[in-house]
């Protein structure tokens, strides 16, 4: 009997999670504008698949709308700056303003 993976039967890569999580985040953006979360959520997904211009702007409009949020957004958008080169940029983006 051949022993299964947990991995071998997951039916998607994780990568086409992020990616399915997309359209639903738009809809709810739509929607809801000045929902953080949802411009969190998205710029994480875009983030994941390697869509650091997408990542930016959500994770900007984010830190734009909640300013005083925790440290992820802020994170996430040196992350994003780093992976397009821009490493300078990305730890201003990263430290919050007082």
């Amino acid at each position: 009997m051949q022993r299964r993976t947990a991995i071998s039967v997951w039916p998607i890569t994780i990568s086409e999670l992020y990616s399915a999580a997309i359209e639903p985040l738009k809809k709810a953006i739509q929607l809801k504008p000045s929902l953080p979360e949802g411009h969190f959520n998205i710029g994480i997904s875009y983030s994941r698949l390697k869509q650091n211009q997408e990542a930016l702007t959500e994770l900007q409009t984010t830190i734009q709308l909640k300013p005083d949020w925790a440290v992820r957004p802020r994170n996430n958008l040196g992350v994003a700056y780093g992976n397009l080169g821009k490493w300078k940029t990305g730890n201003r983006g990263a430290t919050r303003k007082r």
